[in-house]
């Protein structure tokens, strides 16, 4: 969460909603509970990893990595906003990688996935 307790803006100047709000009990939360919540209220990040993705695809590449999609939205926010701007769980990413595959057909296979271990 942001040390101020506001908002910053984030992928492509829209605003980054808290990570989670003070009523979301972090601890007793599942992974997939947190990225359900954040994916909801930040949905702007999803849409810019799917074009980031297909820039890439688009350049010729057959697979790649949801850490460098991830790298390239925090790399072009840091050119434009301060550091805190982009904020996104590196647990999420995994999470992000199977949604995209999921709901693009076009990108199904794109990224190489593991078994994921589930929280309780």
């Amino acid at each position: 969460m942001r040390k101020n307790g506001g908002e910053g803006k984030g992928v492509k100047g829209k605003v980054m909603k808290e990570q989670f709000p003070l009523w979301f009990n972090d601890e007793w939360a599942t992974l997939e509970e947190k990225f359900e919540w954040f994916h909801h209220n930040n949905p702007h990040v999803f849409d810019e990893l799917v074009y980031i993705c297909r820039m890439a695809k688009a350049k010729g590449r057959k697979k790649w990595s949801i850490v460098g999609a991830v790298e390239v939205i925090r790399w072009s926010q840091l050119q434009t906003y301060s550091k805190d701007d982009f904020k996104i769980n590196n647990n999420f990413r995994p999470l992000y990688a199977r949604l995209i595959m999921e709901k693009c057909p076009d990108l199904e296979g794109f990224f190489d996935t593991r078994k994921m271990w589930v929280n309780g």
